[in-house]
């Protein structure tokens, strides 16, 4: 009889044990399932990125070699994307040099060529969209200011004018070779009329390389 009540009494405790064994077993589960789900999830927005990402490289990389298609074989068109690409170097240079200049001269040379080089950017991009021409552009200014960027006050200005003076020297080159290229008469005149602004800008930045080097 007593083996029997206390076998009664001990049942409610075993039967609290096992429900918490089951809960405990069920709420490990449930993590791990959670913990599961959550790291697929994770793994298959990391694919759809990368497939995302690829798919937009090659659009991108498709619709460039559309547009060097295009302007390929046509003087008149790859002389204007070239000319917008050099152009916009020199106005991201002259603005770095209206910003970080050290001297007066250096400054004031800047803003005035800037002004020229705004102007011509204008010309030429409302001849590109005229002509339905892309103009496929590309920043070569970055790697120009980054083999200067470890200098500081006159040596960054005598840098920074030697980066002129090369850019101008290309400027003269390409569009005096252009000159003699081109079909169009509007594309002839931009040429003539641009030809002297840059040998003015050429012949200050030397000028200044001179002043600078006293």
């Amino acid at each position: 009889m007593r083996l029997k009540m206390y076998w009664l009494a001990m049942l409610p405790l075993t039967m609290m044990t096992v429900a918490c064994s089951n809960t405990s077993t069920t709420t490990t589960t449930n993590d791990s399932t959670v913990s599961g789900n959550l790291k697929e999830a994770g793994d298959n927005v990391k694919d759809a990125t990368n497939v995302a990402a690829t798919n937009i490289k090659q659009s991108t990389d498709t619709a460039i070699s559309n547009i060097k298609r295009k302007i390929t074989g046509n003087p008149d068109s790859e002389f204007v994307v070239n000319a917008v690409n050099i152009n916009k170097n020199e106005i991201i240079l002259l603005n770095a040099g209206i910003k970080m200049g050290t001297t007066k001269d250096l400054k004031a040379h800047a803003k005035m060529m800037l002004t020229d080089h705004n102007k011509l950017m204008a010309k030429l991009q409302d001849y590109a969209k005229t002509k339905q021409y892309p103009t496929l552009t590309k920043d070569w200014a970055g790697k120009d200011l980054s083999n200067i960027s470890t200098k500081s006050g006159s040596n960054w200005d005598k840098a920074w004018t030697g980066k002129m003076i090369d850019g101008h020297k290309d400027d003269v080159n390409i569009f005096e070779d252009a000159r003699n290229k081109v079909n169009d008469n509007e594309i002839k005149a931009i040429i003539d009329n641009t030809l002297p602004t840059l040998h003015a800008h050429l012949d200050m930045m030397e000028s200044l390389k001179n002043q600078l080097n006293k």
